[in-house]
């Protein structure tokens, strides 16, 4: 019952923005962010929902696991998908040792990151930057293909994404 009460007392707070408060009650169990009765772990809030100084300190910690996905179905999200995610913060999950999906992909994520990025550049929430950031990743496979069987390279030049084009091109290069 503590768990809960304390996991919605930081919902609330991330949901009115006020991230003092988030912060005060994570402080208090930093594991409640990996906590999900409702199926939507605080850490999933905090990308959909935080402040840019929220994700950074939620996704420093150690503790907290970035690799928790969530939803149903056709609806499961990782935290890299999230259009609220600042670039810094995708920065910092992508860059953290213990994070897997950065090639990875499954029944459920039948995406990599960089495919999801490069195919949603057009939505204009920053997935630009954000595929540009996991393409200069050394971790990052650009030669990783999706379930269809294209590398986002062909997904670039599909949508005629010039600079990204180049980009995933000097990769392979190197």
């Amino acid at each position: 019952q503590l768990c809960i009460n304390l996991y919605d007392q930081v919902r609330e707070s991330i949901c009115d923005g006020n991230d003092a408060a988030a912060i005060h009650f994570i402080e208090q169990n930093p594991e409640v962010v990996n906590y999900e009765p409702s199926n939507t772990p605080i850490s999933h809030i905090v990308a959909s929902r935080g402040s840019q100084d929220l994700q950074m300190k939620v996704f420093s910690n150690p503790d907290t696991d970035v690799n928790l996905i969530h939803g149903e179905e056709d609806e499961i999200k990782a935290l890299h998908q999230y259009e609220n995610l600042s670039i810094e913060a995708l920065k910092l999950i992508i860059h953290r040792p213990d994070f897997r999906y950065i090639n990875h992909k499954n029944i459920y994520l039948p995406f990599s990151p960089l495919h999801y990025f490069v195919e949603n550049i057009c939505d204009d929430y920053g997935h630009e930057a954000k595929a540009i950031a996991i393409i200069n990743d050394p971790k990052t496979n650009v030669a990783l293909k999706d379930y269809r069987g294209r590398t986002a390279l062909d997904v670039a030049t599909r949508y005629g994404l010039t600079n990204i084009v180049e980009l995933i091109k000097s990769q392979l290069e190197k």
